[in-house]
């Protein structure tokens, strides 16, 4: 089964998907979903496989959003974390 962010970008890649406030950069879906593959390669890589969790200390930022679909992709649970949490 074919993700929605895969769909998307292969009906358009360069529509944005994304618009970064703090570097004001935008991510198209082609691009969103080429990050999203290349971060879950990496969690493979990692050794992390269907069914285990991963958890993110991050700012909000593009990279986080791909995580979340990496995750989806890979079967793996996603557990973001608040950086801002005292």
């Amino acid at each position: 089964m074919i993700s929605v962010l895969e769909r998307w970008a292969r009906l358009r890649p360069g529509v944005t998907a994304l618009y970064d406030d703090d570097s004001g950069a935008a991510l198209g879906f082609g691009e969103l979903a080429a990050l999203s593959r290349l971060i879950l390669a990496r969690l493979s890589r990692a050794g992390l496989g269907r069914g285990d969790r991963v958890a993110a200390l991050c700012h909000n930022c593009a990279e986080e959003i791909a995580l979340f679909f990496a995750c989806a992709r890979g079967g793996l649970t996603l557990c973001p974390l608040n950086w801002r949490l005292a």
